[in-house]
């Protein structure tokens, strides 16, 4: 597991787009259809951590 919610706010500022499905808490910063970082909490701790349009 990764780093607590908080820390990646601290880092990305706070999120819009946060959603909870069955447990998980995940979060965009960015557009979805352009770039973006998506994180998936677990207990707040991220779990899963997706992009795209980064370099």
């Amino acid at each position: 597991m990764g780093m607590i919610k908080s820390d990646v706010e601290m880092i990305l500022g706070k999120s819009e787009d946060c959603k909870v499905v069955i447990g998980t808490y995940t979060c965009i910063w960015g557009n979805e259809e352009d770039k973006y970082i998506k994180v998936s909490f677990i207990m707040d701790r991220a779990a899963v951590i997706t992009h795209k349009g980064l370099k």
